[in-house]
């Protein structure tokens, strides 16, 4: 039998030879292609600053995809990339995101500039004012577009999922308010668990008092030094609320309603 498939074989070569040439050429042809499209080719590079440092910690990202890498403590990296047509974008902390073709480039160092407008935000500390680039990472400002949208029957649902750090969990009794916690717990009791509060200035007062409606923004403070001026009070965190107030020359009329029909 064996001998009988080597005679078929060799009768049709010898008749189809060309054929068999030519598609073995297009299999060669087309297996790198192939073996691109799964596997990819390596990019790499390093991140600096405007300064040539180099920058540790920045997300490298090919648009598009969820494929993405960090640099490392020497400001290397490297990413794993399927297509000429890729982009890869730069992002960190206080500097300018920068999005770069990859092309047929396999080094891609990229210098990414301070983002100078961003860090001289102005926000609220526990003793005023300060600049973004002395205390981020330790205070989270919310602008009323920022809100969670929708029907909210409470303030703390603003900031449910906003604010890093800050847990707003509902509990199983429809009559209890909702738990919000910053940081953790800061004691092994169950009571005094939430920041405190301070509302247009006055410090203490109870978040349950206000419509989520009538809230302007809410600047969520998180370490010592910017909840020093509370004492012992900021323990938990500090919350400082501003309601929304009239403005010079403008007039304004806003109007929210809300119905619902329940059946038993």
């Amino acid at each position: 039998m064996e001998k009988l498939y080597i005679v078929l074989f060799k009768h049709a070569f010898g008749k189809y030879k060309r054929e068999f040439v030519l598609l073995i050429n297009l299999l060669l042809m087309v297996a790198p292609a192939v073996v691109f499209s799964q596997s990819g080719r390596m990019i790499s590079g390093t991140v600096t600053d405007e300064k040539n440092q180099p920058l540790p910690g920045v997300s490298v990202l090919v648009i598009g995809t969820t494929n993405g890498v960090a640099s490392d403590m020497n400001g290397k990296y490297s990413i794993n990339v399927n297509s000429n047509t890729s982009v890869l974008r730069f992002t960190s902390v206080g500097f300018t995101t920068k999005e770069i073709p990859v092309g047929n480039q396999n080094t891609i160092n990229v210098s990414l500039l301070p983002n100078s407008q961003q860090l001289k935000d102005v926000v609220v500390i526990g003793y005023g004012t300060s600049t973004k680039q002395d205390v981020t990472g330790a205070i989270t400002s919310l602008k009323s577009e920022d809100f969670n949208q929708g029907v909210l029957t409470t303030p703390a649902e603003l900031l449910q999922g906003k604010v890093p750090g800050l847990n707003v969990t509902k509990s199983g009794d429809p009559n209890q308010a909702l738990s919000v916690i910053l940081r953790g717990p800061s004691t092994i009791r169950t009571s005094a668990q939430e920041p405190f509060y301070v509302i247009d200035g006055v410090p203490g007062t109870s978040i349950d008092l206000l419509a989520p409606a009538d809230i302007e923004s809410i600047d969520v403070l998180k370490d010592a030094s910017s909840t020093a001026i509370y004492g012992s009070r900021a323990a938990n965190g500090v919350i400082i609320i501003t309601t929304k107030r009239a403005k010079l020359g403008q007039t304004r009329l806003a109007y929210s309603s809300y119905a619902a029909v329940d059946e038993v």
